[in-house]
């Protein structure tokens, strides 16, 4: 109730159900608002991190360096890291 008391629903009369829906509502969509905001705030940061982890650059010294990169592939060409990852897989 209003007042912080708690009934049962089955005391509760068709009015009191209605009000009772309509918050439960309200409360469950700011709930649902708020943890979107969250989470495309995370994933703005994400996306950041990323950039600036692309823009690095690293610069192979020697041969057998630069051998050694050419001759395997990368995780691009790797199957297992599509994006698509599922820990089930390995099963």
């Amino acid at each position: 109730m209003r007042s912080g008391a708690l009934i049962s629903v089955d005391e509760m009369d068709v009015n009191h159900l209605r009000n009772a829906f309509k918050h439960l509502i309200k409360h469950h969509t700011e709930i649902v608002q708020q943890a979107n905001e969250v989470v495309d705030e995370y994933n703005a940061l994400v996306r950041k991190r990323k950039a600036k982890r692309s823009s690095a650059s690293f610069i192979l010294n020697g041969d057998m360096a630069q051998e050694f990169h050419e001759s395997h592939p990368s995780n691009e060409d790797d199957d297992r890291f599509d994006g698509d990852y599922n820990a089930w897989d390995l099963y």
